[in-house]
């Protein structure tokens, strides 16, 4: 593979892409708060760098996959963020479920530093992230997807293009939502069928063989 690859962001979800990056042949470059929770990428072959700045300068693109939008903040407009060792020529994307102020406040210092930038957050666990099944939701500069579409199509099995902006935060949000309410809905169902003296494991049963039957309650 040509491409150069940096992950900033080496949680469950993270690790896990980063993995199939490296099996797929990147060159991978990685940094982490916690460098403990990379070594064993690091081990199989993929260079650390100690900030997301430096790892900027080595890549072509990069990928963040963090907590939240504070973490998001502090690795791209930070004094050792994305963005101060950006280098001509790089193109990121954030895959990351953060808020729409947190990911317009990232869009206008990407512009800043002409650096293209993809909101690029997924749908599915970590399990499907280790098979390379997960979805992915992006809104940006097309051009940007183009450039990303093989890193994206060795990470998930879907790719949606929702738009130009931030319309890809605003479906995971709007997942997120119907996810909530799924959980509040069965919870509610239980516990009214248990008052009438119905078995737990025997309503599950009949939930997930039915027509509401899902992989979420699966």
């Amino acid at each position: 593979m040509s491409a150069r690859i940096g992950v900033v962001g080496i949680g469950r979800m993270g690790s896990a892409m980063a993995g199939r990056l490296l099996e797929a042949g990147y060159e991978l470059w990685l940094h982490n708060r916690s460098r403990h929770k990379a070594e064993r990428l690091v081990e199989r072959g993929a260079k650390w760098s100690d900030t997301a700045k430096d790892l900027a300068q080595h890549v072509d693109l990069a990928i963040t996959v963090i907590a939240d939008d504070a973490a998001l903040s502090e690795v791209t407009l930070g004094e050792t963020g994305i963005f101060a060792g950006a280098r001509p020529g790089l193109t990121y994307a954030d895959m990351s479920t953060v808020s729409v102020a947190a990911s317009t406040a990232v869009a206008d210092a990407a512009n800043l530093s002409s650096v293209p930038y993809l909101r690029a957050p997924v749908t599915g666990s970590t399990v499907l992230a280790e098979a390379g099944e997960l979805g992915i939701l992006v809104s940006g500069d097309k051009a940007a997807v183009d450039k990303f579409r093989p890193v994206f199509s060795v990470l998930g099995k879907s790719l949606f293009y929702l738009g130009g902006t931030e319309e890809a935060r605003v479906m995971k949000l709007a997942l997120n939502m119907v996810l909530a309410s799924t959980i509040v809905g069965l919870t509610e169902a239980l516990v009214l069928g248990e008052c009438h003296g119905l078995d737990r494991r025997s309503m599950l049963d009949v939930f997930v063989d039915s027509a509401v039957g899902s992989p979420l309650l699966r």
